[in-house]
């Protein structure tokens, strides 16, 4: 009998103490303010793209994940004019992060400049933002490359 109280008590004091690590669980969303690029700003094919932003988390930063997707072509009349019809498509770019609060300054993305043989038209630029919990947080900006 006394062995089965020894267990009861034991397994009330493990239940209690898990219960106690969740309630200190991270489970808030990092957040990103973006000051450039700005929504519809214009980008010359051969200039760079570059990120102007703050990063903040309760707890721990980890990374910001940017991703550059096609939306939509320009007109076609201004498009026959160029011939090229291959939309800009570079590697994921991946920002490490760390503390509670970082700000990027003039950051070139993708590394390099825009290439010159692209497709012109709009592109959303797609910021993931990841603290050491694993939390996301998604912000979109809509940009126009010509």
């Amino acid at each position: 009998m006394k062995n089965l109280n020894f267990l009861f008590v034991f397994t009330i004091l493990a239940v209690l103490v898990s219960c106690g690590k969740d309630d200190n669980k991270d489970n808030q969303a990092p957040y990103i303010e973006v000051m450039a690029p700005t929504e519809d700003q214009m980008f010359l094919r051969g200039g760079h793209l570059t990120l102007d932003a703050i990063f903040q988390d309760n707890e721990a930063l980890k990374e910001c994940r940017v991703n550059l997707l096609f939306d939509e072509a320009m007109p076609d009349t201004l498009k026959s004019a160029t011939g090229i019809d291959l939309p800009w498509e570079p590697i994921e770019m991946v920002i490490p992060l760390s503390e509670t609060y970082q700000e990027v300054t003039n950051l070139v993305l993708f590394g390099d400049q825009i290439p010159i043989e692209i497709q012109s038209g709009y592109y959303n630029l797609q910021f993931d933002v990841y603290d050491l919990a694993k939390n996301p947080a998604r912000h979109s900006v809509r940009v126009f490359i010509n």
